[in-house]
């Protein structure tokens, strides 16, 4: 990790701890604003958040984008997004 790339994973805990996933993605998007590249923790963490939130589309939107970013999804990226489409059935 670079020291920017934590701050914004330390970031996007704390906006799933809040429930607010919206700002999750958010981040997401400010940290490709700044420059710097979104990495697999970064966007497990966002599918988690999605996951807490109950927005599994868009936690499997977010799963989807691996391939494209050329990035390799880990067990807790398919944990994760399994996770939001179980949170979704508890509605």
């Amino acid at each position: 990790f670079w020291p920017h790339q934590m701050a914004y994973c330390h970031a996007i805990q704390a906006s799933r701890r809040q429930g607010r996933w919206d700002v999750s993605l958010s981040l997401v998007a400010s940290c490709e604003e700044q420059g710097l590249v979104p990495d697999t923790p970064m966007l497990n963490l966002a599918i988690g958040s999605c996951g807490y939130g109950r927005e599994w589309e868009r936690a499997i939107a977010l799963l989807s984008e691996f391939p494209l970013r050329r990035l390799q999804c880990s067990d807790y990226s398919y944990n994760a997004a399994f996770g939001a489409l179980g949170s979704s059935r508890q509605r």
